[in-house]
């Protein structure tokens, strides 16, 4: 359904081909500093949107669980208190991001997340991968009624279908995404975004986990019109989701692209371009005498030459004008119109 909120996905694809956005995620490494710069230099790269992760190690972790089953140290997720969000971020973001002119969002990890995030009036959700099946996050975001960006990385078409009752009163926007860190271009299986758009009448995009700057620009090809790229300042840095992160100057060559793939999509149907028009006469063929022509005769196929540019009778005529008497003369590469033709 289309969202009746003031922000919509439809309006804004409509207004922009393909919505651009930034995944900032973690990579402002806990410092609010590097995550206003973050929204800025989304903006200046082109974006139309930048997104954070609003998680803590509480909100996402079974602590103890997680680190047995992975065999990790017991404190392997203390790191994750440095990174996460913090709600008394929110307002100052969002305002740093409409001073920038982008769209501030983020991905809630929990129902807490969503309220810190309805206070803060952020204007769309979106949904990782990994909670699709979470209904108790979904809840509260539907619970909003604002649009959701779900990420199907890991979903079957149930998984899909159970996802889309729940947000059933909610603008829904599908992407595809594979979840490995980076993602081979052999997994990317980038046809399955227009199999999401046609099976479940949504707008489709790519939540993109390759390191590849053309891969949206083929996404786009295949039906993609959102995009959701990694995007970081500190590409060198380390932890977080910096190693596999465009750069500003990357992301912007993308945005390029992106759009350029979209422009050049153009219509389903041929309609020629001025230019184009212009070119009938010069690409195409006329019909000519191929050698001295006497009043009189009757034109055979060696009488005649098909040659640029396209004046008198058109070389589609061929066949029509075999056996037609010529009633003027006609000098070697001169043209025949409708008036030699009897």
């Amino acid at each position: 359904m289309q969202s009746t909120h003031p922000f919509s996905l439809h309006r804004t694809i409509k207004d922009n081909g393909v919505f651009v956005i930034a995944e900032a995620g973690s990579n402002h490494d806990g410092s609010l500093a590097a995550a206003k710069r973050l929204v800025r230099e989304a903006a200046s790269a082109g974006a139309h949107a930048v997104k954070f992760q609003a998680f803590t190690k509480d909100g996402l972790f079974a602590a103890a669980a997680y680190t047995r089953l992975l065999k990790l140290p017991a404190n392997a997720l203390d790191g994750v208190k440095k990174i996460a969000f913090k709600k008394e971020w929110y307002p100052v973001l969002v305002q740093e991001a409409r001073q920038a002119g982008i769209l501030f969002m983020s991905t809630p990890f929990s129902p807490e997340a969503v309220d810190d995030m309805e206070r803060a009036k952020v204007p769309c959700y979106k949904i990782a991968s990994g909670d699709i099946q979470c209904v108790p996050l979904l809840k509260a975001v539907a619970r909003t009624g604002k649009p959701v960006i779900l990420s199907a990385g890991l979903a079957s078409d149930d998984d899909i279908r159970a996802a889309l009752r729940i947000l059933k009163r909610n603008e829904v926007a599908l992407l595809q995404c594979t979840v490995s860190y980076p993602a081979k271009t052999e997994d990317l299986h980038l046809r399955r975004i227009g199999t999401l758009a046609k099976r479940y009448s949504v707008i489709a995009g790519l939540s993109d986990h390759s390191t590849s700057a053309v891969t949206p620009a083929v996404a786009v090809a295949c039906g993609a019109r959102i995009i959701e790229k990694h995007f970081t300042v500190t590409p060198n840095a380390k932890g977080g989701d910096h190693a596999m992160s465009m750069s500003p100057a990357s992301f912007a060559a993308m945005t390029g692209y992106i759009r350029e793939a979209f422009v050049s999509l153009g219509l389903d149907e041929k309609r020629l371009t001025p230019q184009e028009k212009k070119e009938l006469v010069f690409a195409r063929r006329g019909i000519y005498a191929a050698a001295d022509i006497p009043a009189g005769h009757r034109l055979r196929e060696a009488d005649i030459v098909a040659l640029r540019p396209c004046i008198g009778i058109s070389s589609a005529k061929w066949d029509s004008v075999i056996g037609k008497r010529l009633p003027h003369a006609r000098m070697k590469g001169e043209s025949l119109t409708k008036k030699d033709i009897r």
